[in-house]
């Protein structure tokens, strides 16, 4: 988590998942969804329930580390 002044980003894992679950038991065939959501195990049941395929893009933990310090050095520290 991030602090930034007085406001504070907000942990994917604290929004809730139902909402999320909703979503995704109303994806029809032929349709796709693009997503960053957490694990949870409400959401794997309703993606092997629908029969739904999913494409996990994972990106090299150096090249996150890189982008994130060049992320904070352009930050405007004031």
């Amino acid at each position: 988590m991030r602090h930034c002044g007085k406001k504070t980003l907000r942990l994917e894992t604290q929004n809730p998942i139902e909402p999320k679950v909703k979503v995704l038991s109303s994806i029809k065939n032929g349709q796709f969804l693009l997503s960053h959501m957490q694990y949870h195990e409400k959401a794997l049941k309703t993606i092997n329930t629908n029969n739904t395929k999913i494409i996990h893009l994972v990106r090299d933990p150096r090249d996150v580390l890189l982008s994130h310090l060049n992320y904070i050095e352009k930050m405007d520290t004031t």
